[in-house]
C-alpha cells in the first residue's frame, strides 16, 4: 500500500487488505503497489477487495498518480547539458551526476525507464571525470580542432 506521503506498508495479501478496508486504512482510491512491481493501481481496481456501501470518504484527498514524469524530463534535459557542455568538465560532470540522481527520483516512483538515463549518465559522468583528469579544458578544445590563441 503506498500511503498519501509516498510511504510503503506491505507486503500485504488480499485478506489483510480487506481487514485494513474496514479499519479505514485503505479506501477505493489508495494507491496499491503490486510486490516486485512498478506499477501502482486503485484499491478499487484490485479484485477481491471489499468496501462496504456504508463507508464514506470525503474526508479523504485523492492521491495523485506521480509516476515521476517530471523527474524523467528533468533528467534527460540534464544529460543534453552534460552532453553538449562536454567541453567544460565541471559542468558536464554536475549535470550527469544531477541526471543520474533525478533519473533515481523517477524510478522510486514507478517510472521504470528511468534506468535508461540513468546508465546513460553514468557511462557520461564516467567519461567526464576520467576526461577531468586526463586534459585541460583547452587540451579538449585542441583535440577536437578548435584552437584558442594563448591556450595551454
Amino acid at each position: 500500500m503506498v500511503a498519501d506521503n509516498g510511504q510503503m506498508f506491505g507486503p500485504a495479501d488480499i485478506p489483510t487488505l480487506n481487514v485494513w478496508i474496514a479499519e479505514g486504512r485503505v479506501i477505493p482510491t489508495t494507491l496499491l503497489q503490486l510486490e516486485g512491481s512498478q506499477s501502482r493501481m486503485a484499491a478499487s481496481t484490485v479484485p477481491g477487495l471489499t468496501f462496504g456501501s456504508g463507508q464514506t470518504y470525503a474526508s479523504y484527498t485523492p492521491q495523485s498518480l506521480d509516476n515521476g514524469q517530471s523527474e524523467l524530463k528533468g533528467a534527460w534535459i540534464a544529460f543534453a547539458m552534460s552532453f553538449f557542455c562536454f567541453c567544460v568538465n565541471h559542468v558536464s560532470t554536475v549535470a550527469s551526476g544531477f541526471a543520474i540522481f533525478l533519473g533515481y527520483l523517477a524510478y522510486r516512483k514507478g517510472n521504470s525507464t528511468a534506468v535508461i538515463v540513468m546508465v546513460i549518465a553514468g557511462l557520461s559522468l564516467a567519461f567526464h571525470l576520467w576526461a577531468t583528469f586526463l586534459f585541460s579544458p583547452a587540451e579538449m578544445l585542441e583535440r577536437l580542432g578548435i584552437a584558442i590563441p594563448g591556450a595551454k
